[in-house]
């Protein structure tokens, strides 16, 4: 048996960890693997002394450093109010069943497609304007325009939930055929059905609200599957 280089496994542990830091999905950092090794691997294992130092090298550039002793949740949120608004925009996807998945990693995979960079929280200001820019264009393919609230109830709109995303949620069920023509095909009918007894999205108690969201999301997201997605770049 070999001997370990103990060099050699800290290096590699540093690169496992900026991975995780940077939230790099598995496909980026098989691609920085073999853009630093000129396509011979896709495996950290696999680098030379050489290599290992220009990946190191290049994750710092993005971002990632090692020495830090913040805790790792102090490193990783972005606390901007763009970066929020982004999050609410990608969360509404999820609930109009446009995107699979809602997590703060898959919405930093979709910015990095957009900006290179692959930590949303080192992406300049212009950076997520653009990213929320793309965002709101595929917010709109989908029938849904975020927008403040100003309805009978004005403390609905403070972050709960918004009736125009209800609204947009079973446009999107018609659309896609999930509900029956006719009478019928009303959401009050459908809330009706699930117990809540209002003639309009605007009228759920802001405790409600959230719980419709929710269930039309889910009914969304089963629909959705298997269906052809829409496009997540920039409007034209």
């Amino acid at each position: 048996m070999s001997a370990v280089d103990p060099t050699r496994a800290a290096e590699l542990a540093k690169i496992h960890v900026a991975k995780k830091e940077l939230a790099l999905t598995d496909d980026s950092y098989r691609a920085i693997i073999g853009r630093f090794s000129a396509g011979r691997t896709d495996s950290s294992a696999k680098l030379s002394p050489r290599e290992r130092h220009a990946v190191l090298d290049h994750f710092e550039a993005l971002g990632f450093k090692p020495s830090a002793r913040a805790p790792a949740a102090d490193r990783r949120v972005d606390t901007r109010p763009q970066a929020q608004k982004l999050k609410n925009l990608w969360l509404a996807l999820w609930q109009l069943g446009a995107v699979h998945e809602p997590s703060d990693q898959a919405l930093a995979a979709f910015v990095c497609r957009h900006t290179s960079i692959a930590a949303l929280r080192w992406n300049s200001a212009a950076d997520l304007k653009l990213a929320i820019d793309c965002l709101k264009g595929w917010c709109r393919r989908v029938g849904y325009s975020a927008q403040p609230y100003h309805g009978r109830r004005p403390t609905l709109g403070e972050g709960r939930y918004e009736p125009i995303l209800i609204e947009a949620q079973w446009a999107r069920l018609v659309k896609l055929d999930a509900v029956k023509a006719g009478e019928q095909a009303s959401i009050a009918t459908w809330m009706g059905e699930e117990g809540f007894r209002v003639r309009a999205p605007e009228d759920l108690d802001r405790d409600d609200g959230p719980e419709i969201v929710s269930r039309l999301g889910k009914w969304l997201r089963r629909v959705s599957r298997g269906k052809p997605e829409i496009s997540d770049g920039p409007d034209d």
